[in-house]
């Protein structure tokens, strides 16, 4: 290797001692002031090597070697002019990434390919700015920020949001002028730590409490955001984040952003937002509240009473039977044999659909229909991945079944019937 180098340096010096003519000009993109040179400079190019991974420029430190990312491609001077003044905006102007894992992307818009995941604190060059898609959060609130166009140490060039960036400027040696981010005076973090302790659950758990509407596939005890004993532990559906605590920086609109972490906390009355930054690079806002309940008991009764109201029509019968639409037997481990229901099929069950499967009570009645049923039986028939539900009326004649696919369904609660449904009864098998 340093012999293929020592050819390539006599090379270099050959060609440039008995040729004076150049490439072209290139517009060099990164600060090196150790070789004299600033951003927006336009030096002409002498030779390009592709297996150094650098051009010979001319400086006025004489001729000096560039990494070839840092660099436009040579081109005339006029043209070199005209890339310079598109530059001219940001001219000594990088970014510094506030969080782990800020996507750079080969297009300005937030679901674009990532070609390149900056570090925390790691250094980005600011080429220009591009309109492009706006970014938003939670509910459609956008984010406040600009898509620059920027390249990376290594020479990697896209697209980055400004959101998460702290831009700074350089001097002719390359340091920072003053400081990346305005600092505040310190917010008093015992305060705030005191403010966040506990454990703060989904601010949906407190919807379902409060109206007495509880699905036990959603309310997880298991989701939680807690600081504690010097870990933040962020458990949301999907995300699965622990750091060790080591601090918080008050921002504007009482913001404190967690040090060491992609999470931002915003204090509200009663609860807090939480807006953490996964690997998409794309904000979400997590609403989170205390609650008092015990979350395990409150999904327990939930279940028991739904075995109740399943188990309620055992006991009355393990068999019902229809002139018109077959007969229907339950077992108690909530295995059915529904047999003869052609005339349901495929309008109601679907075609494929076997004799057997399984059947739960799942789904919630909304008061203005519990007057009139008992619940909602949803029947999963092998052979189809459809389900199929009922409104049901047990009395001691019967069941009665009416037909609820095109009734109206909010998350677990059915809100309205449909129009003109069928209704199928069952009596007793004596």
């Amino acid at each position: 290797m340093k012999k293929l180098g020592f050819v390539f340096f006599a090379a270099t010096v050959l060609l440039l001692s008995s040729c004076s003519k150049n490439k072209g000009y290139g517009v060099v993109l990164w600060d090196d002031p150790k070789n004299g040179l600033r951003d927006c400079d336009i030096v002409p190019v002498y030779v390009k090597s592709n297996i150094s991974h650098v051009y010979i420029v001319g400086s006025d430190h004489g001729n000096v070697e560039v990494p070839i990312g840092k660099l436009t491609e040579p081109t005339s001077k006029k043209n070199a002019q005209a890339i310079a003044a598109k530059y001219k905006e940001y001219i000594h102007k990088y970014a510094s990434a506030k969080i782990d894992g800020l996507p750079i992307r080969a297009e300005y818009v937030n679901t674009a390919k990532q070609v390149y995941r900056l570090r925390k604190d790691e250094v980005v060059k600011i080429l220009y700015k591009g309109n492009g898609q706006a970014v938003s959060i939670g509910k459609g609130k956008q984010l406040e920020g600009d898509w620059l166009y920027v390249v990376a140490s290594d020479g990697t060039k896209g697209w980055c949001f400004s959101y998460n960036l702290s831009i700074f400027e350089t001097d002719e040696n390359g340091n920072r002028i003053g400081n990346a981010v305005e600092i505040e005076e310190a917010p008093d973090l015992s305060d705030f730590e005191e403010l966040i302790s506990g454990i703060w659950y989904p601010a949906e758990y407190a919807s379902m409490i409060r109206g007495k509407i509880i699905d036990p596939d959603k309310l997880n005890p298991n989701n939680f955001f807690t600081l504690a004993n010097g870990r933040i532990i962020f458990n949301m559906p999907k995300v699965r984040e622990s750091w060790t605590y080591s601090g918080a920086t008050k921002g504007k609109d009482n913001q404190y952003k967690l040090e060491g972490t992609s999470l931002i906390v915003i204090p509200r009355k009663d609860s807090l937002v939480l807006r953490y930054t996964g690997s998409s690079g794309k904000p979400e806002d997590f609403n989170v509240v205390k609650i008092e309940e015990d979350i395990d008991a409150l999904v327990n009764d939930e279940l028991d009473r739904r075995e109740s109201l399943f188990m309620s029509i055992c006991y009355a019968s393990n068999e019902f039977k229809s002139n018109s639409y077959g007969q229907l037997k339950f077992d108690a481990d909530h295995s059915f044999v529904w047999k003869n229901f052609k005339l349901l099929s495929p309008s109601i069950i679907p075609n494929g659909a076997k004799q057997t499967g399984t059947v739960f009570v799942k789904y919630v009645l909304d008061r203005s229909i519990a007057s009139s049923y008992d619940g909602v039986l949803t029947f999963k028939f092998d052979g189809v991945e459809k389900e199929v539900n009922f409104l049901y009326k047990l009395d001691a004649q019967g069941l009665r079944l009416e037909d609820a696919t095109k009734a109206t369904f909010k998350n677990i609660v059915v809100t309205r019937r449909g129009l003109s449904p069928l209704v199928a009864f069952f009596s007793i098998a004596k």
